[in-house]
């Protein structure tokens, strides 16, 4: 069983086109305004459908998953620092500043079955990938794990960059692929 909301990856910047960023950051705007947000940071899930763009969650906080890495590895602004500057009444500065990261992904081990982990391939080749960042696996070997229905059912990630464009899930999603978690059915 796999709960619907189970978050797999994410990516910034968001793979758009130039128009459907720019109306985006015109309706998160129109919509922060409409509640009354005028201060802080606000984590805004937007989702794109066929009908337009639909307000998933506005939350006064930093995204979680890793998120404000992503951001950080990409444009140099730390969220957290600018939160709690903002909380103690401080003015942050906000500047952009090139990184040579184009755009930075996380990619989740999510088990897909319950099972005895008997043995993971494959972690020696992550560290000679050029394009990874950083990367967690639990110590599981040896360890019953139940299949995935949340986001606490996590084995490890992936944090991928791309210094050349907007590739950086696609390069998670591969080395994700190539870890291999040997398991036995109860």
């Amino acid at each position: 069983r796999r709960s619907s909301d189970l978050q797999l990856g994410h990516m910034f910047p968001a793979k758009l086109s130039s128009n459907i960023e720019k109306q985006l950051k015109e309706y998160i705007i129109r919509v922060l305004n409409g509640v009354g947000y005028n201060h802080g940071i606000a984590h805004t899930e937007i989702k794109i459908t066929d009908n337009g763009f639909r307000v998933v969650e506005i939350n006064p906080r930093t995204a979680g998953n890793y998120i404000v890495e992503l951001i950080e590895n990409v444009t140099s602004i730390n969220m957290l620092k600018i939160f709690v500057q903002l909380a103690i009444g401080e003015k942050p500065e906000i500047k952009i500043k090139d990184t040579g990261i184009k755009s930075s992904a996380i990619m989740f081990f999510v088990p897909n079955k319950s099972g005895l982990i008997k043995k993971i391939k494959g972690i020696s080749d992550l560290s000679k990938n050029k394009n990874i960042i950083r990367y967690k696996i639990e110590d599981c070997e040896g360890k019953y794990i139940e299949s995935a229905i949340d986001n606490a059912s996590y084995l490890g990630h992936i944090v991928t960059k791309d210094e050349d464009g907007l590739n950086a899930r696609k390069y998670a999603q591969e080395a994700v692929n190539s870890i291999i978690f040997e398991t036995e059915e109860a």
